[in-house]
């Protein structure tokens, strides 16, 4: 029984392994075009030729989704934004609120009975007989003190209402600043200092006169400046590339992000190594094909160059004048 198991699986092999001959004839009669090939890697073509395909689709899928997330993830922060000046408002206000609230507290307390320490407004007994008179002026009295007691409540509502927002806004901030620290959105040069001089896209070649995809931004500033992370990485590659990045450090994000820095003076990080977003990584110099100081930044999604603006703007949005500069 095993041999005839082995034997068929042999046959089968062989087959997979016969040869075939795929001829191309042209109508035009000229030289007919053949080659051989087995069966086994015609379909060892196919199955890579789909698997190639799912990748593509899987891949542009995920770019697509990434979008959609900074998408949002933009008007979150303009949420944000507007609910911070309401809270920077409100909060401007409090001290106003709470002058108000002590003043209006003190005046109950010095012309009336209610002491505000014994529960929620325990009120002393008055003893003594009631008048009409008296009757009359402590129902003006007792109106007037409601008022301050509404007063008092209002100011402790608005002050109440303020500790949720407070709370929520924080969250918010938390959530996104998490976030935020995973794709390279911090400006790679120490102090938000340098100038950008070649944006990304099609450009002027400074060497040749013509024209190039630019794959990153140049960021010129004065040699030796701190170069910095962009987001939270592990450094993969550290190294002098002699076809024009000079001494250039790759780091690896989350999120299938990656970022390149090139040109630097010298780099001050070692493959391996773990950074923060505003961590050191090198400083900045004039190595490799370059015609000044200035760090050459790449952004890259798995393999596919993107435009760092897109994502550097997004916590800093007086970048988009770059951007617009551009179109």
């Amino acid at each position: 029984m095993a041999t005839d198991t082995k034997g068929k699986i042999g046959q089968f092999w062989q087959r997979l392994r016969r040869p075939l001959t795929i001829m191309l004839a042209p109508h035009d009669e000229s030289r007919v075009i053949s080659f051989r090939v087995s069966l086994l890697s015609l379909w060892g073509f196919g199955f890579s030729f789909i698997t190639l395909v799912l990748v593509v689709i899987i891949f542009s899928t995920s770019n697509y989704r990434m979008g959609e997330q900074l998408d949002g993830l933009k008007g979150d922060i303009s949420r944000i934004t507007s609910d911070s000046d309401d809270l920077r408002s409100a909060i401007q206000s409090l001290p106003v609120l709470t002058d108000m609230l002590q003043d209006t507290v003190q005046n109950i307390e010095s012309s009336s009975k209610i002491d505000f320490s014994s529960g929620k407004y325990g009120v002393h007994q008055v003893s003594g007989d009631l008048t009409d008179s008296s009757f009359s002026s402590n129902s003006r009295y007792q109106d007037n003190t409601n008022n301050e007691l509404a007063q008092v409540e209002h100011f402790v509502g608005v002050l109440e209402d303020l500790i949720p927002m407070v709370a929520t806004i924080g969250e918010l901030f938390d959530t996104q600043q998490h976030f935020l620290s995973e794709i390279p959105t911090a400006w790679p040069v120490s102090g938000n200092r340098g100038f950008i001089t070649m944006l990304f896209g099609r450009g002027r070649d400074p060497f040749t006169d013509g024209w190039q995809f630019h794959t990153g931004v140049d960021i010129a500033y004065s040699l030796g400046t701190p170069i910095l992370a962009a987001s939270d990485g592990v450094v993969i590659k550290t190294s002098y590339n002699s076809g024009g990045y000079g001494n250039v450090v790759l780091v690896k994000h989350g999120y299938g992000f990656y970022t390149r820095y090139a040109h630097m003076q010298r780099y001050t990080v070692q493959e391996g190594q773990r950074v923060k977003q505003g961590d050191q990584l090198g400083l900045m110099g004039a190595t490799g094909r370059a015609t000044g100081s200035h760090v050459h930044f790449e952004v890259l999604l798995g393999t596919e160059v993107e435009d760092p603006m897109r994502y550097l703007s997004i916590i800093n949005p007086s970048l988009t004048r770059y951007i617009r500069a551009k179109a």
